[in-house]
């Protein structure tokens, strides 16, 4: 139920509220002017809603609030085991040729059909062990008719050969691009003003929702001078001895969500990262000049993030140069050329994303009403390596400035929950998300909260969670219920509010 009152809470919420955000910190360090962003980096969106700037760069935080998410429903009859994709991304006519191998277990007894989904591309057909199958398309739904009946942990393979103009989502971010400048052919997995917002759907068939996670094979074509980027590892490059086209192929043998998995094709350089083997950076070639200044610190965000929750859990990690917005995509970051400065300016929006390969990516929240699980926990991560440079004074600095002020400044307005939220992509998401973890470290403790995040992240790994398995983590270090603190500050809307008066008599020349 959308929230359209903002609700009034004791007053001893808000004076622990004001407690928690000026006591926590750690270490002592710099200057808080060095942690300050631009005040530009702002501005006002619909709503009341504080979005960070320029549009269609920071993660496409913007546009029209969309509907309260119904819960995501997965496959109760099946479970997809791994997508083989061959996909040739045709510029000259802005279409996209693939076949999708998709290796499928029934979870049920007497399985006969199967339901995909797939958007404006068109299956020319459908088989089984080289067996046509009968199918239809339906809107964004594939219908398919097994010809064997498949009982509990039979498994088998379904090869869809497809086509067509993919689509993007209006005016927006997410789906499958062919943009003119930088010349760039990419996937983008979240659209902003779709619901669902999995994007998946756009390039490949699948079961493209949270729930429901895989591992793949992608194989891209590319002509000569291009290189195709995707998640997992490199296995080969080949070349066509006669046309002299390329085939990238990429493997991904960790589980990964549809809206994680992407592409993109271009004309790219390959930078290995000087301190960390893991990590390469693929840049458009006109941006090699400015990509030592602008990715400087990220081993240090690597560093970082892998002693507050464990070793990187991945074989790579990558920056990958696109025209539009940064998107955590497994593995391979999308990162806007617009924010190649050259210098550590954009170092939030780069600790973000890394944030996302453990919150979001690792463990990958099972429903969209629990966006808050990925994005609200990366923003809390740009304050975490604010902190690891500037001490105790910058992250003060951050989480009051960067995180407090742009939700507090409309609070007014701003009055559903974090968890399923009015819209997703906005303030009470990702700052007050983030601002909330701040509180909920000071309640538990340092050492109890990092061990909360940690074992919540053991418990899920390369798999699913909901904000319950993240309080049942944190109550088991903290050694008693937060429900009291979930159930006001994720499951309840709005911000405290305290009703007071006061009034004076003349005393003599006094007043009391």
């Amino acid at each position: 139920m959308r929230r359209t009152k903002r609700p009034h809470h004791a007053p001893f919420a808000l004076f622990t509220l004001l407690a928690l955000l000026l006591v926590a910190g750690a270490a002592p360090g710099v200057s808080d002017a060095d942690v300050i962003r631009p005040s530009e980096r702002f501005r006002a969106g619909d709503d009341g809603e504080i979005i960070r700037i320029p549009a269609r760069v920071i993660e496409m935080r913007g546009g029209p609030a969309d509907a309260i998410s119904a819960p995501t429903v997965c496959p109760d009859s099946f479970d997809v085991q791994h997508y083989e994709l061959h996909l040739n991304p045709v510029r000259s006519t802005s279409t996209l040729e693939g076949t999708a191998i998709i290796t499928i277990e029934s979870t049920v007894d007497g399985l006969t059909g199967v339901q995909l989904d797939l958007r404006d591309l068109v299956a020319s057909s459908v088989a089984r062990a080289g067996n046509a199958l009968p199918y239809a398309q339906t809107g964004d739904v594939m219908t398919i008719d097994l010809d064997t009946t498949y009982d509990t942990g039979g498994t088998f393979a379904i090869e869809i050969v497809y086509s067509g103009t993919p689509d993007t989502e209006s005016g927006g971010f997410g789906g499958f691009w062919f943009f003119p400048f930088p010349i760039t052919d990419f996937s983008m997995g979240v659209g902003l003003d779709a619901n669902p917002p999995s994007m998946g759907r756009y390039w490949f068939p699948g079961v493209d929702a949270p729930c429901d996670k895989a591992t793949c094979d992608i194989y891209v074509e590319t002509n000569g001078p291009k290189t195709a980027v995707s998640n997992g590892q490199l296995v080969s490059v080949t070349t066509d001895s006669v046309t002299g086209r390329k085939t990238h192929h990429w493997r991904e043998t960790h589980q990964i969500a549809t809206y994680l998995m992407s592409i993109s094709v271009a004309k790219y350089t390959a930078i290995p990262d000087t301190a960390n083997p893991l990590i390469t950076y693929y840049v458009h070639n006109n941006l090699v000049p400015v990509a030592a200044g602008t990715f400087a610190n990220v081993p240090a965000m690597m560093a970082h993030f892998e002693s507050l929750f464990g070793p990187y859990p991945y074989d790579k990690f990558s920056y990958v140069t696109t025209p539009i917005g940064d998107m955590e995509h497994q593995t391979c970051v999308s990162h806007s050329t617009a924010l190649m400065s050259g210098t550590t300016a954009n170092d939030d929006i780069l600790a973000h994303e890394l944030m996302h390969q453990w919150f979001g990516d690792l463990v990958t929240y099972e429903d969209w009403r629990e966006v808050w699980l990925s994005e609200g926990f990366a923003t809390y991560g740009e304050a975490l390596f604010v902190e690891s440079q500037s001490g105790a004074a910058g992250y003060r600095n951050y989480v009051t400035n960067q995180l407090m002020a742009p939700y507090l400044g409309n609070a007014g307005v701003l009055t559903y929950p974090i968890y399923d939220p009015t819209f997703k992509w906005g303030t009470v998401v990702y700052e007050k998300g983030g601002v909330v973890l701040h509180m909920l470290r000071k309640v538990m403790g340092d050492t109890a909260f990092f061990a909360a995040m940690n074992g919540y992240l053991a418990n899920h790994a390369f798999s699913t969670a909901g904000t319950g398995d993240f309080q049942a983590a944190c109550e088991t270090e903290y050694g008693s219920s937060l429900a009291w603190f979930f159930n006001e500050w994720i499951y309840t809307g709005g911000h405290p509010v305290i009703d007071w008066t006061w009034d004076y008599a003349p005393n003599g020349p006094d007043y009391d």
